[in-house]
């Protein structure tokens, strides 16, 4: 598998794919993935996912201000008729060796809680969830999410999430604006 940059030659493609694996009306990574390699000072990067010669997902690296020791795992999924032949394990260990190679202490993610196989690829990986319930981020009300994490090193905790805003109303409300494809 290979992590290929999404940039201005092949991001329709990967708009493609993102509307296969997140269908959900105003779901759009297409802003995430032009951000991403238009301003590359912010530290988000986001991949089309490679085995030969074939797009089999996408995935990508964002952190938060409020916990810079994090990578975040944005836009992530392999396409279905890929599935179950051990590319999300690989993915994910592609994502934690470029976390590690970034100075990363942990990994995260959010995912929807009825995404039963999602949540099982990530308890797989060496994951835990937390139910994300911020009491000042609407979103959490919205949408119901675990918060699934990890530490990338052997013998370091991962700290639990604890509710911390992960801005979820925000990263909604920027979805919707549909750029290409």
């Amino acid at each position: 598998m290979k992590f290929i940059p999404i940039d201005q030659n092949n991001i329709m493609h990967a708009c493609q794919i993102q509307h296969l694996l997140f269908p959900q009306e105003n779901c759009f990574a297409d802003r995430d993935y032009e951000n991403g390699y238009l301003y590359p000072e912010r530290g988000q990067e986001y991949w089309l996912l490679e085995v030969d010669g074939a797009w089999v997902g996408t995935a990508g690296i964002y952190h938060l201000k409020v916990e810079p020791e994090t990578a975040w795992l944005g836009w992530f999924g392999i396409l279905p008729e890929y599935r179950r032949r051990g590319y999300a394990t690989e993915a994910i260990r592609l994502f934690e060796d470029v976390a590690r190679s970034r100075g990363y202490l942990y990994a995260r993610l959010f995912t929807e809680r009825t995404d039963a196989a999602a949540i099982a690829c990530y308890l797989h990986n060496g994951f835990f969830q937390e139910e994300y319930n911020c009491p000042t981020d609407p979103g959490a009300k919205e949408v119901l999410m675990y918060i699934m994490s990890k530490s990338l090193y052997p013998g370091r905790e991962c700290p639990p999430w604890n509710d911390r805003d992960i801005s979820l109303w925000y990263q909604f409300s920027k979805q919707g604006e549909k750029l290409y494809g």
